[in-house]
C-alpha cells in the first residue's frame, strides 16, 4: 500500500508542476502515454469486473475448513486488508493521475506555442 501512496504523491507533485507550466511534454509523446494509460486502466477495470463475477466462491465443500478457505479467498479478493480489488482501484487512480498529468503538460506547452505564434504574427517585419 505504501508504494501506491508514494507513487500517487509523486504524480500529484508532477501534476502540480504541469499545471504551473514547469513540466512540459511534447503533444505526440503525451498522446501516446495517455493512450497507454487508458489501455492499462481499462485492463484493470476488466480485472475488477471479472473478480466481481467470481465473488461467490463455492466448490470447496460444506465442511468447516472449506467454508473457512472460501472466506479467506473472499477477503483476499474483496474485503480484507490489501484486497485485490482495492489494489486494482488504487492502480487505476495512479494511472489516471499519470494520464491527466501528461495531458496537462502537453496542453501547457501548446498554449505557450499559441501565445508565441500570436505574438510573433503581430510583430511588424519591416521594423
Amino acid at each position: 500500500m505504501t508504494e501506491d501512496t508514494d507513487a500517487m504523491r509523486v504524480w500529484q507533485r508532477l501534476s502540480r508542476e504541469a499545471s504551473a507550466g514547469n513540466l512540459r511534454l511534447e503533444e505526440g509523446v503525451a498522446n501516446e502515454v495517455a493512450a497507454a494509460c487508458q489501455e492499462l486502466a481499462d485492463g484493470y477495470q476488466r480485472l475488477i469486473y471479472r473478480a466481481n463475477n467470481f465473488q461467490i466462491l463455492d466448490g470447496l465443500g460444506d465442511i468447516e475448513s472449506g467454508r473457512q478457505l472460501a472466506e479467506k479467498f473472499d477477503r483476499k479478493a474483496f474485503g480484507g486488508h490489501d484486497a485485490l480489488v482495492g489494489r486494482l482501484k488504487d492502480h487505476i487512480d495512479i494511472v489516471t493521475m499519470i494520464q491527466q498529468t501528461v495531458t496537462t503538460a502537453a496542453a501547457k506547452i501548446q498554449v505557450e506555442e499559441d501565445l508565441l505564434t500570436s505574438h510573433l504574427s503581430s510583430v511588424d517585419p519591416t521594423r
